[in-house]
């Protein structure tokens, strides 16, 4: 049976994306492993659901194919957002949004047919993309006019810096789990009515990764990322208009376990001017 990502931080399904940040927040801080009585798989379980809840497009497919989503995860970003524009001929790290990724299509039927061992035979599990960031940004008229620079600084999960995302303490031993050989699966023979079937399920041993470490990172506990804080400087292209919103992509959270990073949306408020008054393109 699929994790219930509400179940896990004590929200309702109706709860706000707000809500659920907060509650990520009070639950991280109480399991957190560095304190008096945490609770280490609590905390990645936690840190898990937000991965999925905290992301509108991701929490859209969860709320969509409930269990099955752990096997029917994929890459695309959040596309929420009105006025969106993309200014990738403007700034580093700016990218148009994208299509349908013929992947999430093979995870989504892929793990059905996990379940009688010939869907994907040897993947291993996908990690879970880091979660979108969305964050507001207020600028001059005139500076929306000719265009600027900013500042944004941001709190947000990075790739550790101690491991650089790999999860194992520097100079401890990594090997090829001896338990699935590195596939990340195990399959096992289960007796049903219809026979004898092949079913293949996620590696205990090394939790899918297709390796084992002698001794995990000790700064991020095994997760390859930490929580930092963050400035971004941002370029802001002249006669962007009051509202659109701006994609940094790969600039959201961090994914963890080498997982794919999300991406930063900043929706642009312009200051009204005393002198000018903005007719589309005229001024």
């Amino acid at each position: 049976m699929g994790k219930d990502y509400y179940k896990i931080l004590g929200v309702n399904k109706s709860a706000t994306q707000e809500e659920i940040k907060k509650a990520f927040r009070t639950k991280a801080h109480q399991y957190h492993p560095d304190k008096k009585g945490g609770d280490e798989a609590k905390f990645k379980e936690i840190n898990e659901a937000y991965q999925v809840l905290g992301d509108v497009k991701k929490r859209s497919q969860y709320d969509q194919f409930g269990s099955a989503f752990e096997n029917a995860q994929g890459s695309g970003g959040f596309q929420g957002f009105d006025g969106f524009r993309d200014f990738s001929g403007f700034a580093n790290g700016f990218s148009s949004q994208g299509g349908i990724d013929m992947d999430d299509l093979g995870d989504i039927f892929g793990g059905i047919g996990d379940i009688f061992g010939f869907g994907g035979g040897g993947r291993k599990r996908r990690s879970i993309r880091g979660a979108d960031i969305q964050t507001l940004l207020t600028i001059e008229f005139e500076e929306a006019v000719f265009g600027v620079e900013k500042n944004v600084q941001l709190n947000k999960t990075i790739k550790c810096d101690h491991c650089h995302g790999n999860m194992a303490e520097p100079g401890s031993k990594i090997e090829t789990c001896k338990v699935c050989n590195g596939t990340g699966r195990t399959t096992r023979v289960q007796r049903t009515i219809l026979g004898n079937m092949q079913v293949q399920t996620t590696c205990e041993n090394c939790d899918g990764e297709g390796k084992t470490y002698s001794q995990k990172c000790k700064k991020c506990r095994g997760m390859g990322v930490i929580q930092d804080a963050v400035s971004l400087k941002i370029k802001i292209p002249a006669g962007i208009d009051n509202g659109e919103t701006i994609r940094l992509s790969g600039q959201g959270e961090a994914g963890e376990k080498g997982a794919q990073a999300g991406d930063l949306y900043i929706k642009i408020r312009v200051n009204h001017s005393r002198r000018f008054v903005r007719d589309g393109y005229d001024i």
